[in-house]
């Protein structure tokens, strides 16, 4: 019938505007109930569900229609009100049917899924994806989550439970239909919509294995990044975790990179010195990279990469490594720290004296000094220098130029030694000398 009206179109025997009257009518009636109940009856017929008939003064949710669609148990349900009213949506204020989806046997975790709202406890577990965390919160246990939530089911939860008000919630994903979208059509593919995503959230696939190819291909890093995160932190020993680790470490984006290495030990040493000098590594990635490279390689390996990241890297790299040298107290790396005393930036300076008050011995005291002498401006520097020479001191064995110390050899001996070690000895004296106190300085005189 289409074919002729538009025949005679072409030939000129009807009028362009009756035509398309006449077609719009033929569509019409090809599609069934434009919107309404009867649309609903339809769509419902279409996918197989059976109209559920209730008692007469009923009042409450009702269910009017119920079937299976792909193995999974449908229902709609209108909100209640008036059984003598002709509108399904009819009733309490509000305007929607809600359809419904359970899994045969129940859901194989117990995530759930609920639209975002403002209230400031509205948390949940973050899946990496900046568009879905901010519409859509995401609760139940964390390793499920992260493995169901692939790209495409994220894009189908963000449709259904982003847009039009469903949630996975005590064993039923639902979404609400209004008025505007109630016509047989756009039912039809709303009921396809959530099933299909009922079908992605009830897959038998293990979380291991969707976790570890979400970390390696979702196309967004922060994805990818928190999925090998969940494996690191709660698979640990699974075979799958190695195996993504080392994938990983070819990945495009640095902080996977960062987050694999470190969670491979040995395997990930080089990798994190590769971060930690790379000229297109960002700043605070090399840091990281860098810190934890130094508190894991061996002694000597940690002092040689120690030497290349003085020679190469900026600022923040330089204090992380400063920072990762004094938390493992790797002493020989004082040497090297020395020169940075007098770096260009002051938050150098500043890290090079606080780990040789860590690492270093008393042969650094001078250099310690030389710095301050060279900023004297420079109050935190002064700060620091003195609280480094102190913190050195402490672990000193003897006397030592500048110290102040209990001697060693000779009772009741405080030595403020000098260059020369007789020089500057205050002796209290032992009980053989009748309590007396001698001062052997060279400016010795009246004590009162």
């Amino acid at each position: 019938m289409e074919s002729l009206l538009i025949g005679l179109i072409l030939f000129g025997a009807l009028p362009v505007g009756l035509a398309t009257f006449l077609l719009a009518l033929l569509r019409r009636a090809e599609q069934g109930p434009s919107s309404g109940p009867e649309a609903w009856k339809v769509a419902a017929a279409r996918l197989g569900l059976e109209k559920v008939r209730w008692r007469a003064g009923y009042h409450g949710p009702r269910v009017r229609y119920r079937g299976e669609i792909d193995g999974f148990i449908v229902q709609v349900q209108d909100s209640g009100g008036d059984p003598a009213d002709t509108k399904p949506w009819a009733g309490h204020g509000t305007t929607a049917m809600r359809i419904l989806v359970e899994a045969p046997g129940g859901w194989p975790h117990n995530v759930q899924l609920h639209r975002r709202t403002t209230d400031k406890n509205d948390d949940g577990w973050p899946t990496g994806d900046p568009e879905f965390d901010a519409r859509i919160r995401v609760n139940g246990s964390e390793t499920h989550a992260l493995a169901l939530l692939d790209q495409r089911t994220r894009r189908a939860a963000l449709a259904l439970v982003g847009e039009y008000g469903g949630a996975l919630d005590s064993g039923t994903l639902y979404c609400d239909v209004g008025p505007a979208d109630a016509d047989m059509v756009t039912l039809v593919a709303r009921f396809r919509r959530i099933v299909d995503l009922a079908a992605h959230l009830a897959a038998a696939e293990d979380p291991p294995t969707r976790l570890r190819g979400n970390s390696h291909e979702d196309p967004l890093a922060s994805v990818r990044l928190r999925n090998l995160t969940v494996l690191v932190e709660h698979l640990a020993a699974h075979p799958l975790t190695q195996l993504a680790c080392r994938a990983a470490l070819d990945d495009r984006d640095h902080e996977v990179r960062l987050r694999a290495a470190t969670a491979l030990g040995p395997g990930g040493h080089t990798a994190l010195m590769a971060l930690a000098l790379g000229d297109a590594t960002p700043e605070t990635v090399a840091a990281e990279a860098a810190a934890q490279a130094l508190r894991r390689l061996p002694e000597a390996a940690a002092r040689e990469f120690f030497d290349r990241l003085i020679a190469q890297s900026p600022a923040p790299v330089l204090v992380a490594a400063m920072g990762a040298l004094a938390e493992r107290r790797l002493a020989d790396a004082a040497p090297a720290a020395i020169p940075l005393l007098h770096a260009p930036t002051h938050q150098v300076r500043i890290a090079a004296v606080g780990t040789l008050g860590v690492i270093a011995t008393t042969a650094a005291i001078e250099a310690l000094h030389t710095a301050a002498a060279s900023h004297p401006f420079d109050l935190e520097l002064h700060r620091v220098v003195n609280a480094a020479i102190a913190t050195i001191q402490s672990r000193a064995q003897g006397a030592a130029p500048g110290q102040l110390s209990l001697a060693v050899s000779g009772t009741g001996q405080v030595s403020l030694a000098g260059s020369n070690v007789a020089e500057g000895q205050l002796t209290i004296a032992s009980p053989d000398t009748g309590g007396a106190t001698t001062d052997t300085s060279p400016d010795s005189g009246p004590r009162e």
